[in-house]
């Protein structure tokens, strides 16, 4: 499967996240390697002890001139590396 080429957008910058629904919800826009350490702190102020995750796939991907799409692991490791200190065990863990 071929994925389509978008242009590219200005980033998006948030002066602060809203509060999670009552139901499983997540936070995604402009979220990526280059900012989620701090990013993932000021999402933790506003959930609190809630259940979230973060979208952030478009920042995780490369493609090159060819047109190849590919994950960049290097970037997904800056993400989970600043994502450990947020982590919960979940019911099942607990």
């Amino acid at each position: 499967m071929k994925r389509r080429a978008w242009k590219a957008l200005p980033p998006i910058v948030r002066s602060e996240w809203p509060q999670p629904l009552p139901i499983p919800c997540g936070y995604a826009g402009g979220l990526g390697p280059d900012n989620i350490q701090q990013e993932l702190g000021r999402i933790a102020a506003v959930a609190g002890a809630r259940p979230i995750w973060v979208d952030m796939e478009g920042k995780l991907r490369r493609t090159e001139a060819s047109g190849a799409d590919w994950l960049d692991l290097a970037a997904c490791r800056i993400c989970l590396e600043a994502a450990q200190a947020y982590l919960q065990p979940t019911e099942m863990e607990a």
